[in-house]
């Protein structure tokens, strides 16, 4: 009993106990912090009390009979997952939690005597979901405001597609509009030059910019237009049309003023962008609140052998943190704040070390092919990114074939000309290695495709998917300064089109670390600098019990004080990266002019603008990337201290 109590009092979700009535009779200390007051505030009170009123998502008040915990006692079934609000009084803020409710019968017993509620606070999560809401809000706020017009054409001028700029500009409505030809937006003169200017791209493939000539308005009146336009191109292709951006430039040329020349660009990207900073943001704080709680779960494990109960919870708290960990870091991949350890590889070699296992992953009803270039040039590259990149793709395309199909993965050389470069936002010419990854799925349509690199963004069922394999996949591409593109067909699979650059000299042989079973142990000095109390708590005891005499410091100016005293007795600086006031680099920096031979190990959950470099680490900073497990912390160490 006194295990079941233990566990009752430790665990991190809120637990509260209602009597048949309604009324609460037991409550543990996450359910005091999470709401805000005592048990005995609480004691003997029901959900219609005014310091236990709960709303719902809209704002509306939560009846007493839709309460979790009151459908439990009157229905006798589990109630999963309702999301109410609750008014933490202690805080003065609302909160949010994810509700359940489990009712009580006792052996022979027809009605619960009991209801417990089980809840996690989720008003972090709720914030983040506001966040991103507003960040799309602004986004589709910027398409609607945007004064170009946008339009495609098939290759007879019949209009596609088009945005409401260009229903201003020509003054018709969408309806009228979609039913024209683009020559019945001007006279015989003028339709005769737009379409020698298409032309000349149809012929030649090449945009053509700043073509300059006169629209007429719906009732007549003349506007001058500034129109680029380019090829449409079909994935067999086959070329289908035109698009193009029309600016009304009416008022510059009716000032005199020069004409500017079109530079403008789709800008397919930006809500990507907004949103990988938050995401880059949210996980490295994320990072170092997993340091805490997956490393004291491991240190606590081995004392907890003769308490099973408690000994699962750890083990559930470690698995848990290490899934988190997994999240925390494809959202770093996505927004490009991963440290990076990139060598020179030859991609051929590591697609066949992987082989074995993405035919484990996608199972013995596909069958994999290889078509592999037999002089492909290197890459500079994060080999474990790069097979994390080949595994997302695998389970996607293994998820697109429940029926079984083929999977094709083909690499080569190719030449990206200025030609390709212009037609292609973010492309660069130059030599690269084309990486081709083709499955025979269901396919996507197109509104799929264009949103398919978004992070949460999943086709999945709940519950199946954290919508960031491949959004993944493009942040690592990116951060790899190559290109991805995506073709698909309804019922005709889909193909992921990769292009990395080329890098000069030998492919690095290509091999797994093992994994290090034994913590070292250690009598040497270490000074760790920490600015999260949780983490420096527990680098400090993992390495005291190593053996280690540490002194820890919450700052770097604590740090030097600390380095004025003892720094002739300090062998090792650990320390973390990013810091208020100065940063791991500059502490170091410091304290090497006073002792040039003091060795130095960093911590991060991710450094950036000083860590990474055009978004690549220096192979020669040795470095701890949160969140971090005891063996791993004590091996690395002994490494450092014995370089």
């Amino acid at each position: 009993m006194e295990r079941y109590r233990v566990l009752f009092e430790s665990i991190r979700q809120g637990v509260v106990s209602q009597d048949q009535d309604g009324k609460i009779v037991l409550v543990n200390p996450a359910a005091e912090r999470i709401l805000g007051m005592p048990f005995q505030e609480m004691k003997n009170k029901t959900s219609l009390d005014p310091r236990l009123q709960t709303i719902h998502e809209d704002g509306s008040d939560f009846p007493m009979d839709m309460h979790p915990g009151w459908i439990a006692l009157k229905t006798g079934q589990n109630v999963k997952g309702t999301v109410m609000g609750i008014f933490n009084p202690r805080e003065g803020r609302q909160r949010w939690l994810n509700v359940s409710a489990v009712p009580i019968i006792t052996p022979g017993g027809k009605h619960p005597i009991r209801a417990y509620m089980i809840f996690d606070d989720i008003t972090d999560l709720k914030q983040t979901q506001l966040q991103l809401k507003e960040s799309e809000e602004r986004y589709q706020s910027m398409l609607e405001n945007m004064i170009d017009g946008y339009f495609e054409v098939d290759l007879n001028g019949n209009f596609l597609f088009f945005n409401q700029a260009l229903l201003e500009i020509s003054g018709y409505s969408s309806n009228k509009l979609s039913k024209m030809n683009f020559r019945e937006l001007m006279d015989q003169e003028n339709a005769q030059c737009f379409f020698e200017a298409f032309n000349q791209v149809f012929v030649t493939g090449q945009p053509e910019k700043g073509h300059v000539g006169e629209l007429i308005r719906k009732g007549g009146d003349k506007r001058i237009v500034e129109v680029s336009s380019s090829l449409l191109i079909g994935p067999d292709g086959e070329k289908w049309g035109f698009q193009g951006i029309a600016r009304d430039i009416t008022e510059q040329r009716s000032f005199g003023k020069e004409k500017e020349r079109l530079e403008e660009e789709l800008r397919q990207f930006q809500k990507l962008e907004a949103i990988g900073r938050l995401a880059g943001g949210v996980a490295h704080d994320f990072n170092n609140l997993l340091t805490g709680i997956s490393g004291y779960a491991q240190l606590l494990l081995p004392k907890a052998e003769d308490h099973p109960v408690i000994q699962r919870g750890l083990k559930q708290i470690s698995d848990l943190s290490d899934r988190a960990a997994d999240l925390t870091r494809q959202l770093l991949a996505f927004s490009r704040k991963q440290p990076l350890s990139s060598v020179v590889v030859n991609m051929n070699a590591l697609i066949e070390n992987l082989s074995r296992m993405l035919r484990r992953i996608i199972g013995e009803d596909i069958v994999l092919k290889s078509m592999l270039a037999p002089e492909l040039w290197n890459v500079s590259v994060d080999p474990g990114q790069m097979e994390q990149i080949l595994m997302n793709l695998a389970v996607n395309a293994r998820d697109a074939m429940p029926q079984g199909g083929e999977i094709i993965i083909k690499t080569s050389n190719i030449v990206l000309d200025q030609k390709f470069a212009k037609m292609h936002v973010g492309v660069k010419s130059g030599f690269y290695i084309e990486l081709m990854f083709s499955d025979t799925g269901k396919g996507m349509d197109k509104a799929t495709q264009e949103r398919i690199f978004e992070p949460f963004f999943t086709t999945k069922e709940p519950g199946k998917g954290t919508g960031l394999g491949l959004s993944t996949v493009y942040g690592i591409i990116k951060q790899h300064k190559g290109n991805i593109w995506v073709r698909s067909k309804i019922r005709q699979g889909t193909t992921f089109e990769i292009f990395l650059p080329r890098a000069a000299g030998p492919a690095a042989e290509l091999g797994r670390k093992r994994d290090t079973k034994i913590m070292p142990k250690g009598t040497e000095t270490i000074l760790v600098v920490e600015d999260e109390e949780a983490v420096r708590n527990f680098v400090h005891q993992v390495l005291e019990g190593q053996g280690y005499r540490v002194f820890t410091a919450p700052s770097p100016e604590e740090a030097k004080e600390i380095f004025e005293r003892k720094g002739w007795e300090v062998a090792l600086l650990l320390t973390d990266v990013v810091m208020p006031g100065e940063n791991g680099f500059e502490l170091y920096k410091k304290l090497t002019s006073r002792r040039p031979s003091l060795k130095v190990l960093y911590m991060s959950g991710y450094a950036m603008d000083t860590l990474i470099q055009e978004g690549e680490m220096s192979p020669d900073i040795p470095i701890l990337q949160k969140p971090f497990p005891p063996k791993v912390l004590t091996n690395k160490v002994r490494e450092i201290l014995d370089a």
